[in-house]
C-alpha cells in the first residue's frame, strides 16, 4: 500500500511538472494573463494593508470573482513572492486535485491494477491543451474551482468514512461559495442528489448535518460581507458580464455550450453518456430496483457532469478561447470515461488492452479542434492574454516614469484591459469595461457588444474625470471599436480628445501613445516640460 502511494505521488509530481512546462512553452513562455493580474491587484493591496482596493480614487468594488483565490494570492504576496509563488501554488493545487482523482478511480475500479486506469486518466487530461493551459500558467482561479468540484464529486460518490473525510467534505462545501459564485447553484443541487441517494433523513443527523449548514453559513456570510463592504450581494463581475435578460444569457450560454460540445469528440461522448446514465440512475431510484444507489457510480458521476456543464449556460458563457468555464469539469469527465471503459470491458487489466484504450482516447482527442498538434503549428489561442499582461505592466511603468514629476497629481487613466496596468500604475484607474468599476457596471441594463465587454456606455465615459484613454492595440481595431460602441467616432469625443504621443522634452525616450483629453494636453504644455505629437490613424481624425 505504501509503495503504491509513493508511486502515485511520484507519478503525479512528474506529470504536474511536465504539464506546467508544456503549457508554459505553448503559451509564449509567459505566466499570468491580464485577468489574473486583476486578482493580484486586490491581493497585493490587501497584503499591503490598503484593503480590498482596485485603484485609489474610485469607490470600493469587488472586481475579482473568487474571494478564496484572491485571499490565497494575498498570502503569497504577504510573504514576499509574486507570480512565481502563485505559479507554485497553482501547481500544488493541480497536484492535489489529481491525487483525489487517483483515489476516486482506485475506489471505483476495485482493481488490484488500478494504476492502468490512473494512467488512462492522465492520458485523457494531457490530451486537452485547453485544460492544461487554463489550470496552470494562466494563474486564474480555474485550478482552485476544479479542485473543489472533484472533491464534491468524490463525496457525491462516497459517503465520508472517518473524521478526516468528514472534515474534508464539510470544508469543501464551506469553501465553495468563497471560490466561485456558481457554488450558490451547484452546491444545493448536489446536496439534493446526495439526499436522493441516501434518503430524506440523511442530513438530519450528525455529522452529515454540518455539510449543508456549513455551506449555508459560508454563503450567507460572504454575501453579507459583500453587501456591507461593497454595497452589492454579488461580485461586480456578475453585473458587468451577465445580461439582465435570461433569454439572452440562455442564448449566448447555449451557443457557448454547443461550441464546446462539438469542439471535442470526447466531450460529445461524455455528454451523451451523462444523459443516458443520469436518466438510468433516476429511473432505477424511482423503480426502487436497488437498495443502495451508491452501486451506480457512473450514474452519479454523470449527474455531476450534467450539473457542472449547465452552469455556464445560465451565466451566458465566456469570451476567452479554449473554453475556460468548462476546464474545471474536465477531470470529472475523465473519471467518467475511465469508469465507462472499466465497466464495459471488465477484463481490461492487461497492458496490451490498455494500450488500445489509450490509443483510442488519444485518437478521439486528436479530433479536438484545439489539440496540441494544431496549437504547436499556429500558436495558442490564449497566447495574446499573456501578452496583454506584459504590455499592461509595461505601460503602467511607462506612465509612472513619464509623469514622475507629478506624483501628487498623476493623471486618471481609462483602460480596456485593466489588470496589467493596475499592477504597476500608481494613479487612478477607471476600468471602462465595468469589471472593476461599479459606476459603469450599474450604469445601464443594456448589454450589447462583445461578450464580457458589453457594460460600457458612452454617457458613463463622458461623466468620468479621465485624462488618458489607453488602447491596448490600434484604435482602428474592430474589437476596440465594438467594445467602445462607436466612442472614437463620436463628435463630442472628437472635439474633446486627441490621439497622439506625449514625451519629455529632455528625455524623448520616455513617451506614451494614447488618447488624451485636450484640456489635459494644454495643462501639460503649460509646464514646459512635455511635448505632444498628434498621430493620425486610418479611420480617425485627430
Amino acid at each position: 500500500m505504501l509503495k503504491a502511494k509513493l508511486f502515485d505521488g511520484l507519478l503525479l509530481v512528474l506529470w504536474t511538472l511536465l504539464i506546467g512546462f508544456l503549457a508554459y512553452q505553448i503559451n509564449g513562455k509567459l505566466i499570468g494573463i491580464d485577468d489574473a493580474d486583476i486578482f493580484f491587484v486586490y491581493s497585493k493591496n490587501l497584503a499591503l494593508g490598503k484593503g480590498l482596493l482596485f485603484s485609489e480614487g474610485i469607490p470600493r468594488v469587488e472586481g475579482y470573482t473568487s474571494t478564496l483565490w484572491m485571499l490565497l494570492c494575498s498570502a503569497i504576496f504577504f510573504v514576499g513572492f509574486e507570480k512565481g509563488g502563485i505559479f507554485a501554488l497553482t501547481l500544488f493545487i493541480f497536484f492535489l486535485t489529481h491525487l483525489l482523482g487517483f483515489k476516486t478511480i482506485e475506489r471505483l475500479t476495485f482493481s488490484p491494477k488500478s494504476y492502468f486506469w490512473k494512467i488512462l486518466y492522465i492520458v485523457i487530461l494531457t490530451s486537452s491543451c485547453g485544460y492544461c493551459s487554463w489550470t496552470t500558467v494562466t494563474l486564474m482561479d480555474t485550478t482552485l474551482w476544479g479542485a473543489l468540484l472533484i472533491s464534491m464529486n468524490y463525496f457525491l460518490l462516497f459517503d465520508p468514512e472517518n473524521k478526516k473525510e468528514w472534515l474534508l467534505a464539510i470544508l469543501t462545501f464551506c469553501l465553495a461559495p468563497l471560490a466561485r459564485p456558481e457554488a450558490l447553484l451547484i452546491c444545493p443541487l448536489l446536496l439534493v442528489i446526495i439526499l436522493f441517494k441516501n434518503g430524506p433523513y440523511y442530513f438530519f443527523k450528525k455529522p452529515s448535518i454540518f455539510i449543508p449548514t456549513g455551506f449555508l453559513f459560508s454563503a450567507i456570510s460572504v454575501t453579507a460581507f459583500r453587501i456591507r463592504y461593497f454595497g452589492y450581494p454579488f461580485p461586480n463581475t456578475f453585473y458587468a458580464k451577465v445580461s439582465h435578460s435570461l433569454f439572452q444569457n440562455l442564448k449566448s450560454g447555449g451557443k457557448y455550450f454547443l461550441d464546446y460540445l462539438f469542439s471535442n469528440s470526447l466531450m460529445s461522448l461524455s455528454f451523451l453518456l451523462a444523459i443516458w446514465c443520469g436518466l438510468a440512475f433516476c429511473l432505477s431510484k424511482n423503480n426502487r430496483k436497488q437498495k443502495h444507489l451508491g452501486e451506480q457510480p457512473l450514474g452519479l458521476v454523470s449527474l455531476m457532469v450534467l450539473s457542472a456543464l449547465s452552469l455556464p449556460i445560465f451565466s451566458g458563457g465566456d469570451h476567452f478561447n479554449l473554453y475556460r468555464f468548462y476546464q474545471p469539469i474536465y477531470p470529472i469527465i475523465a473519471i467518467q470515461i475511465v469508469l465507462l471503459i472499466c465497466k464495459a470491458v471488465p477484463s481490461l487489466n492487461s497492458v496490451s488492452v490498455l494500450n488500445r484504450a489509450v490509443g483510442l482516447i488519444w485518437l478521439l482527442c486528436l479530433s479536438t479542434r484545439d489539440n496540441w498538434l494544431e496549437i504547436s503549428r499556429r500558436g495558442s489561442p490564449i497566447k495574446y492574454e499573456f501578452f496583454l499582461s506584459e504590455l499592461g505592466r509595461g505601460v503602467g511603468n511607462s506612465l509612472n516614469e513619464l509623469f514622475s514629476k507629478q506624483q501628487s497629481d498623476l493623471p486618471a487613466v481609462g483602460v480596456i484591459a485593466a489588470g496589467g496596468v493596475a499592477m504597476t500604475y500608481r494613479g487612478t484607474i477607471y476600468d471602462l469595461m465595468g469589471l472593476n468599476n461599479s459606476y459603469i457596471s450599474h450604469f445601464s441594463e443594456v448589454r450589447t457588444g462583445p461578450k464580457n465587454h458589453a457594460a460600457f456606455q458612452k454617457e458613463a465615459f463622458f461623466n468620468l474625470p479621465i485624462d488618458i484613454l489607453l488602447i491596448p492595440t490600434s484604435p482602428d481595431d474592430e474589437f476596440i471599436q465594438e467594445a467602445l460602441k462607436g466612442l472614437l467616432e463620436d463628435p463630442v469625443f472628437k472635439s474633446t480628445w486627441t490621439y497622439g504621443s506625449i514625451h519629455l522634452l529632455d528625455q524623448p525616450s520616455k513617451n506614451q501613445r494614447a488618447f488624451y483629453r485636450r484640456s489635459f494636453v494644454d495643462k501639460l504644455n503649460n509646464y514646459g516640460e512635455y511635448s505632444f505629437e498628434v498621430i493620425h490613424t486610418t479611420n480617425l481624425s485627430s
